[in-house]
C-alpha cells in the first residue's frame, strides 16, 4: 500500500512553525524558505535548492501563506509542471485557502482544477 508523502513549504516567519509542526509527520517532508536571505536564491535555510526537490516523490503540497509571493510562487509553478498530479493544499488563516483561490489570483494552471 502506498503510504502518500506530502511536502510542506513557506516563506513567512510565522509559518516556519506550522512547516516544523507538519514536518514532525513521518508522512511529511518540511522546507522553510527564510524571507529575503535563503529564499531570494530560491534555497532554504537549511541550504536546500530548490532545483534539486524530487516533486515526484510528493502526492501533496503544503504551503503555508496569505498569499503567494515570489519565490514561493516560483516553487509552486516548478513542483506542478515536474509533477502534475500533486495536490495542492494553502493553508492559511484557518486553512481557508483553496486551490481555486490559488488558480484564480495567481492564474497558477493545475490540471486536476
Amino acid at each position: 500500500m502506498h503510504t502518500p508523502k506530502v511536502l510542506s513549504i513557506g516563506t513567512l516567519g510565522n509559518s516556519k512553525i506550522d512547516i516544523e509542526a507538519s514536518a514532525s509527520n513521518e508522512w511529511c517532508s518540511g522546507i522553510y524558505f527564510q524571507p529575503r536571505s535563503g529564499s531570494s536564491q530560491l534555497c532554504s535555510s537549511d541550504g536546500i535548492d530548490i532545483n534539486d526537490m524530487d516533486f515526484k516523490a510528493y502526492d501533496a503540497l503544503l504551503v503555508w501563506h496569505q498569499a503567494l509571493p515570489e519565490p514561493l510562487l516560483t516553487i509552486v509553478k516548478k513542483a506542478v509542471r515536474v509533477n502534475p498530479s500533486l495536490l495542492i493544499i494553502g493553508n492559511s488563516h484557518g486553512y481557508n485557502k483553496s486551490i481555486s483561490e490559488l488558480y484564480r489570483f495567481y492564474k497558477l494552471k493545475v490540471p486536476q482544477l
